[in-house]
């Protein structure tokens, strides 16, 4: 098996090195990480051939002028460069090899061995950028200054990068430049139910009617890639590159597109009938996804059939769901403010924590219903069609006159107790409110 070599590159303090010592511990067999050559003299316990190769002036500038470098750079007076052939050896035992190097570095290798992978890590923002800077607690403030200016250059050059991997969370960054170094590349598979394809590089090809039903492919690059009548139902393609891929006539239902790039895909007759997106979902021009039958803000699902619905943490602000039936759904963490629900069927449904500001919920059918912990300021609830059995315990922000309607209730309804959380509904009422 041959392997290959996949450069990483992004400013001082992007995180670069925490990543790669977790993956070079995770995976020892088939990743190295490539060892420099430089002109400076040893540091006590470093050893020639594992911390560096160290090497004479003249023998370096040899090297350099028979072209025995991927890339090199002058340092403080002295020379450091990475050595072509231990590279190319790693190479032919199957191992992917490294280059942890600077921007400057990369171009080089860009032209000395094009054939290489360029992944640029970057930070999530240039504050957070300054504030690990500071944290590290090596550098007085004119040193972070000048790390700082060097890395405004490196960031504005990371279109040149053919994949760069934002290191906002460390365990996604690390899953995510997992499979960029692994060499997670499309196999000519035809059916990958349920398969983990994090990462995949699908960039155009040719795979219309693929079955890749509950298929991870998070983080996917799927740009140009003809998926054309594929069947994607509840595919994870969540933060994946789709610009420009043909859906055209896929399914996707209930498939999970929150922060995927949709950027001019071709989703003619596709169906995205119950599929999540969220305010980072960016969908082709002018294409109509709020009433696509998908779920995320604003979405119009009016008398949608939800029943029993894996909805936790939804983004379904402003949505409208008017008479939908979401009987044993599960909101719980949904964000609901400014939602229509009225004559909603919420039999059942749990919503515990979600967020009900400004939402609109006359008419709407609670009984059984496990609501603690809502969040109620400003809803607006004036009839209701039943409550037997509903939790409201814990309730945030509740209008006196929403928790006077309760009260109101006949007595039946009140002592009802809840199949989950075990009380009245009136008791879940009365119980002290924070």
């Amino acid at each position: 098996m041959t392997g290959r070599a996949v450069v990483v590159s992004g400013p001082s303090g992007a995180g670069k090195g925490t990543l790669l010592k977790h993956l070079l511990a995770r995976h020892p067999d088939r990743l190295r990480l490539s060892v420099s050559a430089t002109t400076r003299s040893p540091r006590p316990g470093e050893v020639d051939g594992r911390d560096y190769y160290f090497l004479d002036r003249e023998t370096f500038d040899r090297w350099r002028e028979e072209g025995r470098f991927l890339e090199w750079a002058e340092y403080a007076g002295n020379g450091y460069g990475t050595p072509r052939e231990p590279v190319e050896q790693a190479i032919a035992a199957g191992y992917t090899v490294i280059l942890e190097i600077d921007v400057q570095g990369a171009r080089q290798v860009a032209r000395t061995y094009p054939e290489a992978t360029q992944i640029f890590i970057a930070p999530p923002s240039r504050a957070v950028l300054t504030e690990r800077l500071r944290q590290r607690g090596t550098d007085e403030e004119g040193a972070i200054a000048r790390r700082l200016a060097q890395a405004e250059q490196e960031l504005a050059a990371q279109g040149e990068f053919g994949r760069v991997i934002v290191n906002d969370r460390l365990e996604v960054a690390i899953e995510r430049l997992e499979a960029a170094l692994l060499g997670r590349v499309w196999r000519g598979a035809t059916d990958i139910y349920g398969e983990d394809w994090r990462g995949v590089d699908l960039q155009g090809q040719s795979l219309g009617g693929l079955r890749a039903i509950r298929a991870d492919l998070r983080w996917a690059e799927g740009q140009g890639v003809d998926l054309s009548g594929s069947d994607l139902r509840a595919a994870d393609l969540r933060a994946g590159d789709w610009r420009e891929a043909n859906l055209s006539a896929a399914c996707l239902a209930r498939a999970r597109l929150e922060g995927a790039d949709l950027r001019g895909a071709n989703l003619t007759d596709a169906i995205l009938t119950n599929a999540r997106y969220d305010r980072r979902t960016q969908f082709p021009e002018g294409f109509a996804y709020t009433k696509s039958g998908a779920i995320g803000p604003g979405s119009q699902l009016n008398g949608a059939r939800l029943n029993t619905g894996d909805l936790r943490g939804a983004d379904l602000q402003g949505a409208s769901l008017l008479g939908a039936y979401l009987g044993g759904a599960d909101l719980t963490g949904a964000d609901l403010r400014g939602a229509k629900l009225s004559q909603a069927d919420l039999r059942q449904a749990h919503l515990t924590g979600a967020n009900l500001a400004g939402a609109r919920l006359n008419g709407v059918n609670w009984a059984g219903a496990d609501v603690r912990g809502a969040n109620w300021q400003d809803a607006i609830l004036e009839t209701l069609e039943d409550m037997a059995g509903a939790d409201f315990g814990e309730a945030r922000n509740l209008p006196s006159a929403i928790r006077d309607l309760w009260l109101r209730q006949e007595a039946i309804a009140l002592d009802t107790w809840n199949p989950f959380t075990r009380r009245t509904t009136r008791e879940s009422i009365l119980k002290e409110q924070p």
